[in-house]
């Protein structure tokens, strides 16, 4: 009798640990689809290239809903997203002979972590000769102004997690262009050959090439 007492304790026991273990999945599960929910895409950004609208007007849109919404963006969906659109894939560049300027994730992540995604942007220190003298940080998205997002950068390091990365700055031509622009590429990263500015398809105006806020 004592045995049996002792079984039917036991398994309403593991009985009540494992609803107890499959309540708190659910829970879990839950969140996480709350979560993913209410997350935004990226579909409101791209309609904005839709609008019959000059182009610095629609930088100007997309600069505006990046810096309301960029934050609540999944991050996956942000951070491939940036990656896609500066990577240069295609396009023809050539580098510049001044002098590149360097500086390691770890010390560009300290000047920036303070900020949410499109809070500000990362600009350039240039020197009496124009020369990258080092990093300053832009208080909006400037199409007048070489600048980079802080997802771009953020992106790029979670794709080298764990390496002791450094991002290298310097002047190039991209395309056909006659005016120099800032460009970069990864050091001691996963694909070093690989440098980043503009899309794949960057647009053109009279000013030269135009940067994406995002």
């Amino acid at each position: 009798m004592k045995k049996t007492v002792l079984f039917l304790f036991l398994s309403l026991a593991m009985i009540g640990c494992k609803e107890k273990e499959e309540t708190q999945d659910d829970t879990r599960a839950m969140a996480a689809t709350k979560n993913q929910q209410e997350c935004l895409g990226l579909e409101e950004y791209r309609k904005i290239d839709d609008l019959k609208l000059e182009p610095p007007k629609k930088d100007s849109l997309r600069a505006d809903w990046l810096r309301k919404y960029g934050k609540a963006v999944c991050i996956d969906t942000l951070y491939l997203s940036t990656i896609e659109t500066h990577e240069i894939k295609h396009t023809p560049f050539k580098l510049g002979t001044g002098k590149s300027f360097a500086i390691k994730w770890e010390d560009l992540k300290k000047l920036t972590e303070s900020y949410s995604a499109y809070e500000k942007y990362v600009g350039f220190k240039l020197d009496a000769s124009k020369e990258i003298a080092g990093i300053e940080i832009e208080p909006k998205f400037s199409d007048t102004k070489v600048c980079y997002s802080l997802p771009l950068f953020r992106s790029i390091a979670r794709e080298n997690e764990g390496l002791d990365i450094s991002f290298e700055f310097m002047w190039a031509l991209v395309g056909n262009s006659k005016q120099e622009t800032i460009i970069f590429r990864v050091l001691n990263g996963k694909n070093p050959a690989t440098f980043f500015d503009f899309s794949d398809e960057p647009r053109i105006d009279a000013s030269g090439y135009k940067k994406a806020p995002l």
